[in-house]
């Protein structure tokens, strides 16, 4: 999974370099969407399995600190997505953040009380709210 995170992760960067260093359009434009969507969903995902509370058997020091490598990574995208016009990449970012977000919730909620009714409402307040 870090092999894959890793390759990920080199892929973009590289496609995020030569395309601000002003390589011409038709030798990286076929591999856009590829690289921003495939690749943002193996980095991603890989993160976000990393980033659980289960995998790392409780709240020790890797945890923290790949929540904090995992939030970097989301908000770096976005930003760089939304500023250079990465649109694969930045609504990749958006989802897994979503993603997140929700897992970080339901890991805080479950540490305190086991009530999954109430939980599962405050997920329906939420999306409602969201939709809205």
């Amino acid at each position: 999974m870090i092999k894959s995170a890793f390759s990920a992760f080199c892929i973009i960067a590289l496609y995020i370099i030569l395309k601000l260093c002003g390589v011409p359009k038709w030798y990286i434009e076929p591999f856009s969407s590829a690289i921003c969507i495939l690749g943002g969903n193996i980095l991603f995902l890989a993160f976000w399995i990393m980033s659980s509370k289960y995998y790392h058997d409780g709240w020790n020091g890797r945890y923290r600190c790949t929540n904090a490598l995992m939030l970097l990574l989301l908000l770096t995208s976005i930003i760089i997505g939304s500023i250079f016009s990465f649109v694969g990449l930045r609504n990749t970012a958006i989802v897994y953040a979503i993603i997140w977000i929700i897992e970080k919730y339901h890991e805080c909620y479950f540490e305190v009380t086991d009530n999954k009714w109430v939980f599962l409402f405050t997920i329906f307040v939420f999306l409602f709210i969201a939709s809205w």
